[in-house]
This record gives C-alpha cells, structure tokens and sequence, in this order.
C-alpha cells in the first residue's frame, strides 16, 4: 500500500489546516471539483491537474514522514498552496468513498487502450 495513501487515512482537518494555513485550507476545500486526472504515480506521489485562472499541475507526496507539495502556480514559492489542499481533500474524498486512486502505469495503459 501507498504511504502517502495511509498518511491521508489517519490526517485529520486540524493537521490539514496546521500544514497549509486557515486560510489556504479554506480556498483549497472549496476547489476540490477543479481537481482532475488525480493518480498515484510510481513514485508515491498524489499527481493531478487543479484548474484555477490557469490549469496547474500538482503533486503532493511525503518525504521524512511529513507531506510536501509542489505545484506550477506562482504561489509555491511562498508556501502550501490551495490547489495542493485540493489535491489532498479530491484524494481523501476518493478513499473515503471506497474508490481506489488510479496508478499511473494503469492511467497509461488505460489510455492506450482508448486509443486501440
């Protein structure tokens, strides 16, 4: 199983709103129906695309047992970002709904299957 999969399982709201800010929780909460194409990829780490004034790549992961986020707005530079907060919450609403997160090496055979 995935660490960043079980990190998510036991994370709480209060951890969620310690890590990023209350009010990068907040922005990021109402922007999780802009998340898409969310996977796990072969390296642990939570990918998908955040549509926000431009559509933003963003992966989060863990590293020493704490998450770490990046992602392609000009945000990143200064802190956790809303659109990594969405990544987290689409993810935890996913697992919380029984529904496993797409692998990556299954996205890709998925979509090769698409264009046969």
């Amino acid at each position: 199983m995935s660490d960043v999969i079980e990190h998510l399982k036991t994370l709480t709201s209060d951890d969620l709103k310690h890590w990023a800010g209350d009010k990068i929780y907040d922005r990021g909460k109402g922007m999780v129906k802009a998340v898409s194409g969310l996977s796990l990829s072969t390296k642990d780490e939570l990918t998908a695309k955040v549509k926000g004034t431009q559509r933003y790549s963003t992966s989060v992961s863990l590293q020493n047992d704490k998450l770490t986020a990046f992602c392609s707005c000009p945000y990143n530079d200064y802190g956790q970002c809303k659109h990594a907060v969405a990544v987290i919450f689409a993810a935890v609403e996913q697992i919380n709904s029984g529904k496993d997160i797409t692998q990556a090496s299954d996205k890709a055979t998925q979509s090769k299957k698409n264009r046969e």
